[in-house]
């Protein structure tokens, strides 16, 4: 008889989730999926970007009041008793608020599953992009970023390409991806 082996059964992805080829990506932390239980989380790098969101909603918030004040107190009468000026002072603080929310929080992964043939990071709002290893992932350094005020440990902003077209920029805590480099 021959040797038994291993067969991954199909299952049907839970109500409310979208199914897709590449499942397994999604579900980094199951095994049967090709996964991998070495997730790394990214401190550094999430650290430094609620820290510089809280900078930047602070200043966007003082500035809509200023400019709430400036609206209320107008001795144009068209502009005081007018509503649609708050609600497009609004509309335009919410819009830069996302805006910064993409520049500062969305760009720090929230981690990274280094699998023996691929890594896997887990973005912030949940999505899940698998990469190659090198020499097809290649890492570039955009900034470097020292220890400060906006960040406890040294982070960098990283781009990873792929060769066909897919790229993306990261900002990690320094050195997060060393372990990808080949030994000198």
């Amino acid at each position: 008889m021959a040797d038994p082996r291993p067969v991954r059964i199909a299952r049907r992805a839970a109500p409310g989730r979208r199914s897709s080829d590449d499942d397994g990506d999604r579900r980094f932390w199951d095994s049967e999926a090709g996964g991998s239980g070495t997730f790394e989380g990214n401190e550094a790098g999430t650290g430094r970007g609620v820290r510089l969101f809280a900078v930047f909603g602070i200043a966007l918030l003082a500035i809509y009041l200023v400019f709430l004040g400036l609206a209320a107190t107008s001795p144009s009468p068209g502009v005081s008793g007018n509503w649609t000026v708050y609600a497009l002072l609004t509309v335009l603080t919410l819009g830069l608020g996302a805006v910064g929310a993409a520049v500062t929080l969305l760009r720090a992964p929230s981690g990274v599953s280094f699998a023996p043939e691929f890594l896997i990071v887990s973005e912030r709002l949940g999505r899940r992009r698998r990469w190659p290893l090198p020499p097809q992932l290649r890492l570039h350094v955009l900034q470097r970023y020292p220890r400060g005020l906006f960040g406890g440990e040294a982070t960098e902003l990283v781009e990873l390409s792929d060769g066909k077209g897919q790229r993306s920029a990261y900002l990690v805590g320094r050195g997060f991806f060393d372990r990808l480099e080949p030994p000198s």
